[in-house]
């Protein structure tokens, strides 16, 4: 069980059970629910610290630091072991959703979705400052899909096949 006692902690671990599992569920929501496409779109991850902020934010952030120093038992090199088989399952699929982000994008309004990728990132961090304050504000996942619906226009869909790789490579960075 949770050494933490943080209720959001505590909450994920029941739901999907183990320490590794709960560094995935954590390390791999943003990828899940949408947030690195989001992100991608809004041109979040444009320079070297917008990277790192990026990366620091939302892949590597408090959660994810807590579960890997507070619920992950065994030695460091284990504990490594576990992140590095995540990093390639998750490392991967960023690749991935980078290279179908402007496909997404045909598919959008910038001017509406930028404001919703803002909010997301406000929410992620507000989450992450507070507890208290995260349970009184929607999930990032939800912001995204309101983003969504609000910005769509599939007057402009387009299949992208030539995908940017400086894009992809700073969103493998990020995560």
């Amino acid at each position: 069980m949770s050494v933490s006692q943080h209720p959001v902690a505590l909450r994920l671990e029941r739901q999907v059970g183990g320490a590794t599992r709960l560094l995935a569920t954590v390390m791999g929501l943003p990828l899940v629910d949408g947030i690195l496409p989001a992100l991608i779109i809004a041109g979040a991850l444009s320079s070297p610290v917008d990277v790192l902020q990026t990366g620091l934010l939302v892949f590597g952030g408090s959660a994810t630091m807590a579960v890997i120093l507070a619920e992950m038992d065994g030695t460091p090199r284990e504990q490594a072991t576990a992140v590095l088989l995540l990093g390639a399952v998750l490392l991967p699929l960023a690749a991935v959703e980078a290279a179908l982000a402007e496909t997404f994008a045909s598919v959008l309004r910038f001017e509406i979705f930028h404001r919703f990728a803002g909010l997301v990132i406000l929410t992620i961090a507000a989450k992450t400052a507070s507890a208290k304050v995260g349970e009184y504000l929607p999930s990032p996942g939800l912001v995204i899909a309101l983003g969504l619906v609000a910005s769509f226009d599939p007057s402009g869909a387009q299949l992208v096949l030539a995908p940017d790789l400086a894009v992809i490579r700073n969103a493998v960075a990020a995560v």
